[in-house]
């Protein structure tokens, strides 16, 4: 596709495509519709979210084994007719085909989410694990940073087609109208769907995408076979625990808060659909800006965990300043605060997934990446605590518990700076041996590590 490696283009298609698509309806749109049709309830909106984080849970652990032990590609596939089924019943749901009370279609339009919740469990794993299969190793936080530009920047096109529909039939937040805005959103996912079926095992790169994890055992072996006592001090195999403790924490926080913002605009800030859109197509042009930005910085010597940290830290400080200020500003700093924090709390995604399949073995990518379906399940639990918070305290309450918590997963990246700062020495290490032995291709290329 275009010079790129076959999985790699299809990846960043499809993530083109289901971005935009995603982005007109399930967010903003989506929400403000569960929250209208079980009474103004922000509990309902966290119970819904909670099944399809369960749902997801249960599913991609199984699939992700399934992906590595048996085809990928095939897993890829079963997760297209599975989404093809979540979006029929959201369909059916929303247009009332069925011809049934208002409870039983808030039912199926429950279980469709849950169904999307499936499906969502069975293609995070395997598409990321292929994705991170088909790229050579030391070209992966380029990679994993165009395919999240990809994704944020096509997320800037959902709420401008939401923005146009809603100046089609209305810019108000009746049902109705939010109903015409979720059709137009399923049916631009189709061709996502259909990119699902197309990926190709045969296009991994094999040992050209191995990790740090299986090149530091391998310099060890050489360095034993040369009479010399390995002294690779760097233990690779504790990262893929520490970032997924990060990001465990880091979605318990998350999901106090995230579904809750369109709804904390719309109610506390009395903004009408047009302008909580246009936030939402701001915000991931701001994540974009500040994951260029941050792959830059951790290029230099701050490094790419110490990056991550800083740019969390001021996200947090950005929240916390959205409630210590509310009563005493415009619209318009509330928002431009949260646009900057949802930039820099975002905009860390490649780095970690590129320090992630950096240290994960080939042959565990696609049950790594499923596991942090578990994420997802804290993601969407912690929703329903959000939600019961909400109606209990109001939205600055949850806002400030996301904050504390977000401050948490913060230190969980201190023992990183230890490990994944010493790469550059890790490679100096393996390509001096190497250097020194003519029939020796090097193992590492001076280009694996972007600090």
């Amino acid at each position: 596709m275009f010079g790129l490696n076959h999985n790699v283009g299809l990846t960043l298609l499809m993530t083109t495509i289901y971005s935009v698509a995603d982005s007109v309806w399930n967010g903003t749109v989506l929400v403000t519709y569960l929250y209208d049709v079980s009474g103004n309830s922000n509990a309902a909106v966290g119970y819904v979210e909670a099944l399809s984080g369960m749902a997801m849970l249960f599913s991609a652990f199984p699939v992700g084994y399934f992906a590595d032990k048996v085809s990928r590609s095939l897993a890829i596939s079963f997760g297209g007719v599975v989404n093809a089924v979540a979006m029929a019943l959201t369909a059916i749901s929303v247009t009332d085909a069925l011809h049934v009370d208002e409870r039983t279609n808030f039912y199926i339009l429950a279980l469709g989410m849950i169904v999307y919740g499936i499906g969502g469990g069975v293609i995070q794993g395997p598409v990321q694990a292929l994705y991170a299969d088909s790229i050579a190793t030391g070209e992966r936080t380029r990679w994993y940073t165009i395919l999240f530009v990809c994704m944020t920047l096509s997320s800037v096109l959902g709420p401008l087609v939401s923005i146009a529909a809603f100046l089609v039939y209305g810019n108000t937040w009746k049902t109705s109208q939010l109903v015409y805005v979720i059709l137009v959103g399923l049916a631009m996912e189709i061709p996502a769907v259909v990119c699902l079926f197309l990926f190709k095992n045969s296009e991994a790169l094999g040992e050209e995408a191995a990790s740090h994890t299986e090149h530091v055992k391998q310099s060890a072996e050489n360095k034993e076979m040369d009479g010399k006592e390995s002294d690779v001090w760097v233990k690779p195999h504790m990262v893929p625990y520490i970032l997924f403790a990060n990001e465990l924490v880091s979605s318990l926080a998350s999901g106090v808060t995230i579904k809750f913002f369109p709804l904390y605009f719309k109610e506390n800030r009395h903004m009408s659909p047009i302008q909580v859109q246009v936030i939402f197509a701001l915000a991931p042009l701001s994540i974009a800006l500040c994951s260029w930005g941050i792959e830059k910085v951790a290029k230099s010597r701050l490094g790419r965990i110490m990056s991550m940290v800083v740019a969390n830290i001021v996200g947090v400080v950005c929240l916390v300043l959205m409630i210590v200020l509310e009563q005493h500003f415009h619209n318009v700093v509330i928002c431009a605060l949260y646009i900057v924090r949802t930039g820099l709390m975002n905009c860390t995604y490649p780095i970690q997934e590129s320090v992630l399949m950096d240290y994960v073995p080939v042959s565990q990518r696609g049950r790594w990446k499923s596991l942090q379906s578990i994420c997802a399940v804290g993601w969407c639990g912690s929703a329903m605590v959000g939600g019961m918070l909400a109606d209990k305290h109001g939205y600055g309450f949850s806002f400030l518990f996301t904050a504390a918590f977000q401050l948490l997963a913060v230190v969980l990246y201190i023992p990183l700076l230890t490990v994944v700062g010493h790469e550059r020495r890790l490679v100096e290490e393996v390509n001096e041996y190497d250097s020194r032995n003519a029939d020796n291709e090097p193992l590492l290329s001076t280009r694996v590590i972007d600090e």
